[in-house]
């Protein structure tokens, strides 16, 4: 969104929901275009609407859903997301996220992302490991992806100790991370 001149803002949490909505025009895109050209002129349609309910002690479960259009294009993305606290320690979070985007005319492509954590913390260790999978059609211009086409196993562990005086704490941390394209081509 570059250049906006309406627009509307919605937020707001009670009982254990969270809500946001926007609504949004964005003049930019069609001011790229040169006059003459199908769309010059024209404004794309933003709206992003996000809900989410917290149970438990730091636990929630949420979705949201973006679009945007300008003339034929257009882009959808429908999420669901959770984190669950399992105990003072331990933390499971997972996202799921559909895709739906044309450009022009042109048939809509789709995709999809995965991305969940193990995470284990505490003051002396600690734990996690993440599976990423982002398809190569999946497509947020609304967000932010910095990469498609992969999938990726990461893990990473710490321990840490506390033995006072000039020396506050000390410890080794170890971390592995795989990454390979849907062809199963390693990064």
């Amino acid at each position: 969104i570059a250049d906006p001149q309406f627009g509307t803002r919605v937020t707001g949490k009670a009982g254990g929901w969270a809500l946001g909505a926007l609504a949004i025009d964005d003049r930019a895109p069609g001011r790229r275009l040169e006059a003459g050209v199908p769309g010059f002129g024209d404004r794309a349609a933003v709206g992003i609407v996000r809900a989410q309910r917290e149970f438990g002690e730091q636990s929630a479960i949420g979705v949201l859903a973006t679009s945007r259009d300008f003339g034929p294009s257009f882009s959808r993305v429908v999420s669901a997301d959770g984190r669950v606290k399992l105990n003072d320690n331990w933390v499971v979070l997972g996202q799921a996220a559909f895709s739906q985007t044309a450009e022009g005319p042109a048939a809509a492509i789709t995709g999809g992302l995965v991305d969940a954590w193990l995470r284990r913390s505490s003051r002396t260790w600690g734990y996690e490991a993440n599976y990423r999978d982002i398809g190569p059609d999946f497509r947020a211009p609304l967000g932010f992806v910095r990469r498609v086409d992969i999938r990726s196993v990461e893990q990473a562990a710490y321990r840490n100790w506390f033995p006072g005086g000039r020396v506050l704490q000390f410890g080794p941390e170890l971390g592995a991370n795989a990454i390979w394209d849907h062809a199963g081509t390693l990064q």
